[in-house]
């Protein structure tokens, strides 16, 4: 959280959207799955009038969320059915 209230004391969307991109990785990684990807989602956003080396870090960091929490739903239900 630090970084990103820097990044947006600074004025720097593009650094708030690199770090937010971030954080919905490791709240996938922490199982914290809607917010993973509404974090996705806040940092494709914020990106919307960044350089396209910007835009290509964000999709690319977003795209680590997808599989993941789809990876997840299905370990959950493997678990259940088993």
């Amino acid at each position: 959280m630090t970084g990103l209230r820097a990044a947006h004391s600074a004025g720097d969307p593009n650094l708030a959207s690199s770090i937010t991109a971030l954080m919905s990785y490791q709240a996938i990684t922490l199982r914290k799955l809607r917010d993973g990807l509404q974090l996705a989602a806040v940092a494709t956003k914020t990106a919307a009038r960044a350089p396209s080396i910007v835009h290509a870090l964000i999709a690319a960091r977003s795209t680590l969320v997808q599989p993941s929490t789809i990876l997840v739903e299905i370990v959950h239900l493997l678990i259940q059915e088993w």
